[in-house]
């Protein structure tokens, strides 16, 4: 069984009625009506889909899809351990808050979309619904049996006992548990629940939409969404559709922007990538817990270590430990064998370097050594050590430079050291506290607009958990950040009334603390890092509630080189009783070189990080405000002249307003691509991509080659498809296999300026950007666009002219993202089950027996569709359809 999700301009009871005339067909729960015109519905097979494709009153026909559950990184844990040294508030002016004020985010209400609560947790309360009750609004969309694929269950009662990660991020937002004293960000906010998720697997965009549509018609203020999909990466995809219209009528939408740092640039999710969606980076946390140890010669030095799962070092007693060298600067420390039993019963004491961890291991094991503990050869940060191996059997575990370095001074000093390593946990000062989190994802939006915007703690953060899964946890990602926002902006509402979309995001962004690039190399200083990874910087709650300036627009997504916008108009407006006088200043961010042509054209998964900055000038360098004032400031923002425009990098910066009187400070991100953006390849070729795959796993690559199918169950070709970067559209086109040459040979354009981007729909009427007056620019320049319809492109133009349809099920595709150099998304599959829609109209026809070709066409990034030199297009090998006892004949329509 599949389900889909059918658009429509139509009414959802007419679309209702006729899907009703289809018995195999199922009406699912998930159908939302005020926000997304459609409905989803389960069908049996490819074939009845094909028949609802062809009625004339469905205008497009979205997949639904996959919403992963949320990726976090589960921590070391220790309840004996107070909350308040876990939590983040110092670093984000909560804690000053909490202590001058009394705002806790009273009367204000946030819906969490995710896995339901554990509402029978102290920290809510012990109830439901109930009069004054912190949870007084929820609803339960899918049971605990539902695993994505399976029929959902609703019911009202969200209660997740079995999942836990709703609970932990309701925790982080809202909980208020006397008895730990641990408060979140808003302990007085109103909580709404809405349950995706079952107890185990996936979720769907679907539900997404309507747990996003109950959330808006129960009243929420702020809807958080920890969680997004693949492929998030266009502000017109559904589920960003909708956010769009939520924020229209006033709702803040408050989204994760992934965890997806190590699959390179162009990483964000939806709804967090819809233009008036604020998109929360991650920051770690002050503290992490970490196992211990302590050596006999100085058994008050508390040493922090992590093994591979994170797990205690799995030895007993105190055994001796001794190093492998006779110094701390050996380069290839025990990568070579050592003298047989000379580390018998012993831990040994190794340098990291030269060769792999397992190397050093299996040498140490053959020693005698009982166990290994590694230490850094740089001053870095502590990572798990990859240890795996099935000869190995002896426990290891990493340490820091420095504190290898104690250890084997006091070795040098002492004899007989020995090593304890203890059963419980500490909280240690982390050294990357208020730095960008590694697996935080990296922007921008397929448009080039700049998401994520703002960074919130989301790495090493304690919250509740559910109680019979030990009520607290440690986990972390940028599922975590994005509730401490949406805590900050229930706080913010309280105390100044609730503002617009518009208002909230520019109120946090000019506020926010730019943040100094971290690369896990300690004490070197850092520029601060680029915007793709944290938006306006850091949150800060405190200096939101106190500020009285406001810089439109918050944000100036510069565009690339063909496009690109060098003069921007910087307008701030003083709303205090106070004049203030402001020096203006350029802080470069680092750009970002995503690519390496050379193996693929997919991002890489670790970009390369370039101190390259952009050359600043302003119309004025100070000037002064009195109460009530305003004042213009023009920016000449100029590309860094060292970088090469074919690497495509991504520069960025901040325009810093600073008020030293009060040291205060204020500032506009700014971010631009240094090349010609549609000149960037979408179709992989370089890892031999597009190709043919028959059911054998053969693949078929060149022109000249054949295949043949029988179009009988599995007998059927399957395009694979690898797309460096996304594209608006994707068509796959049949033509005959004798058919003239379809490939494009990079003609001129007539007119080589992309098309301004498609406008918002009337029933959604938000700006282009934070801020109004900067709608007129925007919406003149492509790639930034101006909305996010809920209806899809019309291809007016025939790209392909032998072209006898598009195949009838993945022949159109809009808005798809790229794929990832890494992982499960390497390519995406496209089976054709020899039908198409013809290019007059007709849908779902079977073709004859005969020979053919499928035809990949993808528009270029600011493409325009009307021009063919604005595509790109690949001819498959000849596909020879063989159908048993049919003759060849001209098409039919089958039905």
């Amino acid at each position: 069984m599949r389900k889909y999700s059918w658009q429509t301009s139509s009414t959802l009871l007419m679309i209702t009625t006729l899907l009703l005339l289809y018995s195999t067909h199922l009406l699912s729960t998930a159908a939302a009506t005020k926000f997304f015109d459609g409905v989803s519905i389960t069908v049996n097979s490819q074939d009845d889909l094909g028949k609802l494709n062809g009625l004339k009153y469905i205008k497009n026909i979205w997949p639904v899809t996959i919403v992963g559950r949320p990726k976090v990184i589960v921590s070391n844990d220790d309840n004996q351990v107070s909350p308040s040294v876990l939590f983040a508030d110092g670093l984000t002016g909560v804690a000053e808050v909490r202590a001058q004020t009394n705002y806790t985010g009273k009367n204000v209400k946030v819906g969490i979309v995710d896995t339901g609560i554990d509402y029978t947790h102290p920290a809510f309360g012990n109830c439901f619904k109930t009069e004054g009750c912190k949870i007084q609004f929820g609803y339960d969309f899918v049971g605990d049996t539902f695993n994505g694929t399976n029929t959902p269950h609703s019911d009202d009662d969200p209660l997740d006992q079995c999942s836990g990660h709703g609970t932990h991020v309701a925790g982080i937002l809202a909980a208020d548990d006397k008895v730990k004293n641990f408060t979140g960000v808003a302990p007085g906010a109103t909580l709404g629940i809405y349950r995706i998720f079952g107890c185990n697997g996936t979720s769907t965009n679907d539900l997404v939409i309507k747990a996003m549509e109950r959330a808006a018609d129960d009243g929420m203020d702020i809807i958080n969404l920890s969680l997004g999909a693949f492929g998030g990466g266009w502000a017109e995809l559904p589920t960003a559709a909708v956010a769009e219209k939520l924020a229209a009528q006033g709702i803040i939408i408050v989204a994760a922007v992934g965890n997806d740092g190590d699959q390179g640039i162009f990483q964000v999710q939806s709804p967090g990538v819809a233009l008036s969606a604020i998109s929360v980076a991650s920051v770690d946390n002050t503290k992490f817990l970490s196992y211990y140890l302590t050596i006999s010669s100085a058994p008050d030095q508390k040493i922090e270590y992590f093994t591979q799962n994170l797990t205690r070092f799995n030895i007993s007693g105190n055994p001796e430990i001794v190093p492998t060298s006779n110094n701390t600067q050996v380069t290839n420390d025990a990568c070579n064998t050592l003298p047989a039993n000379s580390l018998t019963g012993k831990i040994a004491l190794i340098r990291r370097g030269a060769c792999v961890f397992t190397k050093k291991l299996a040498n140490a094991q053959a020693a005698g050594a009982v166990g290994v503990l590694f230490y850094d050869n740089v001053d870095s940060v502590l990572f798990t050590p990859i240890t795996d191996s099935p000869t190995i059997k002896i426990p290891s575990a990493l340490v820091r430079a420095v504190h290898g370095k104690l250890i084997f001074d006091q070795i040098q000093k002492n004899k007989n050291v020995t090593v304890t390593f203890y059963n419980d946990t500490l909280p240690f000062s982390n050294p990357t506290a208020g730095k960008l989190s590694d697996f935080s994802s990296l922007g921008p939006s397929n448009e080039l607009d700049i998401k994520p915007e703002i960074a919130a703690p989301g790495g090493e953060i304690f919250s509740t958990y559910p109680v019979k899964l030990g009520s607290y946890k440690t986990l972390s990602g940028t599922s975590m950040a994005s509730p401490y926002l949406a805590g900050c902006v229930a706080v913010i509402f309280e105390a100044k009334g609730k503002l617009s979309a518009d208002e909230t995001k520019r109120l946090l962004m000019n506020t926010a603390h730019p943040v100094t690039a971290s690369n896990h190399t300690l004490n070197q200083t850092s520029p601060q890092a680029s915007i793709n990874k944290q938006g306006a910087g850091l949150v800060n709650l405190l200096d939101a509630l106190s500020s009285k300036i406001s810089i439109t627009p918050s944000k100036l997504a510069l565009n690339d080189t063909g496009n690109y916008k060098a003069l921007n108009t910087l307008t701030i407006k003083n709303s205090g009783n106070d004049t203030v006088t402001f020096k203006v200043t350029h802080v470069g961010a680092q750009a970002i070189n995503g690519y390496n042509f050379s193996d693929t054209f997919v991002p890489e998964p670790q970009p390369i990080f370039l101190n390259s900055f952009a050359e600043v000038n302003f119309s004025e360098s100070s000037f002064t405000l009195g109460p009530g004032q305003s004042k213009s400031i023009r920016a000449v923002i100029m590309p860094p002249p060292d970088l090469d425009e074919n690497s495509y990098s991504l520069f960025s910066g901040f325009v810093l307003f600073s008020d030293e009187a009060n040291n205060k400070s204020y500032s506009v991100p700014y971010m631009g691509m240094k090349g010609l953006y549609k000149t960037l390849p979408i179709l992989d070729t370089a890892v031999g991509t597009p190709f043919i795959q028959n059911k054998n796993f053969d693949i078929f690559t060149d022109r000249n080659q054949s295949a043949t199918f029988t179009m009988q169950a599995d007998d059927i070709p399957t395009l694979i498809v690898r797309l460096g970067q996304g594209t608006r559209i994707m068509t796959v086109d049949v033509v005959p296999a004798d058919s003239k040459d379809q490939s494009n040979v990079g003609s001129q354009n007539d007119d080589d300026s992309p098309p301004s981007a498609p406008s918002k729909p009337d029933s959604a009427p938000v700006e282009t950007s934070s801020d109004k007056n900067t709608k007129k620019s925007i919406e003149q320049t492509p790639g930034i666009s101006s909305g996010a319809p809920t209806t899809t492109p019309d291809i007016q133009v025939n790209i392909v002219p032998d072209s006898l349809g598009k195949i009838a099920m993945g022949g159109v595709n809009f808005y798809v993202s790229r794929n990832q150099d890494t992982g499960p998304i390497l390519a995406t599959p496209i089976p054709w089950n020899g039908r198409v829609n013809t290019v007059d109209g007709i849908r779902n026809v079977e073709v004859p027996n005969g020979s053919y070709r499928l035809v990949v066409s993808v528009l270029k990034l600011y493409g325009n569709e009307k021009n063919k030199g604005d595509w790109e297009i690949w001819v498959s090998p000849q596909l020879n359809i063989q159908r048993p006892g049919l003759s060849n004949s001209t098409i039919t329509n089958a039905n």
